[in-house]
């Protein structure tokens, strides 16, 4: 039997990339390295120019995400998914907008990496923060929040490839993305809150923001927990069979 023809249900193994290349460990440090850099000179000549920063890290994202496809150009169908990934997220948090601290986008931009990978995650992070900030508004926080969304979705990409992470193993795969928000992607989020308001970087003042800043993550982090149990596999299998029907975002193979 082809691949083509497996049958994927919430009971399959993961599917996951034949094996890591260079371009995966390239394109994970473009991400990272170019936007932190951008991040480090907005902070020094922002001003208001919060667009540009956001727009530079969103072309660094797909830049790197280009980079997996080895010389050839994405299928239509291919963007068609990250973009209907983007929205899900954008929805997602609009929906809940009327709960303070409550946004399931994180744990839908995590399902996304799972599916895409580490690149592809980063990349539907900073596409998903900077849309929905389009419904509820843009400033010199946005880049700050593109970054930190992205870094979730990097490294729960990379902790699915690694296994780590799986629709089979459910409840540890919530639980870690709930504590990737708390000490990853929240701590990120508060930093940007000491760059905007200028106070330097002593020590005090970062302890000050992360510790007032602990309550608000812990909701973050109990949503995505929530999205991630109610969501990954319903997502998860589509995604599946799209990729194996159809050989979007490279080859793939069943987990053994």
């Amino acid at each position: 039997m082809s691949e083509k023809s497996v049958v994927i249900t919430s009971k399959s193994e993961n599917l996951i990339l034949d094996k890591i290349t260079w371009r995966h460990v390239m394109a994970t440090l473009m991400m990272l390295i170019g936007c932190f850099v951008v991040l480090l000179l907005y902070n020094k000549i922002g001003n208001g120019r919060h667009y540009i920063a956001s727009g530079i890290e969103i072309a660094i994202s797909i830049a790197g995400y280009l980079l997996l496809f080895r010389g050839r150009k994405p299928y239509a169908r291919e963007i068609a998914t990250i973009g209907v990934l983007v929205f899900i997220g954008v929805i997602g948090r609009a929906i809940f907008a009327m709960i303070p601290h409550f946004k399931p986008m994180c744990g839908l931009i995590m399902i996304g990496a799972m599916a895409l990978g580490g690149p592809g995650g980063f990349m539907v992070g900073t596409l998903t923060a900077f849309c929905s900030n389009i419904l509820f508004g843009q400033g010199q926080w946005t880049p700050w929040q593109m970054f930190a969304y992205g870094v979730g979705g990097l490294l729960i990409g990379w902790f699915y490839r690694l296994r780590i992470v799986g629709k089979k193993r459910l409840i540890p795969t919530a639980i870690i993305c709930g504590f990737v928000v708390v000490a990853v992607v929240g701590p990120l989020l508060d930093v940007s809150t000491v760059f905007s308001a200028d106070m330097g970087f002593q020590p005090e003042i970062f302890a000050m923001y992360f510790k007032s800043g602990l309550p608000v993550n812990i909701i973050h982090a109990a949503c995505t927990v929530l999205t991630v149990l109610v969501m990954t596999r319903p997502m998860l299998n589509r995604l599946d069979r799209m990729k194996v029907k159809f050989g979007m975002f490279g080859s793939y193979r069943k987990q053994q």
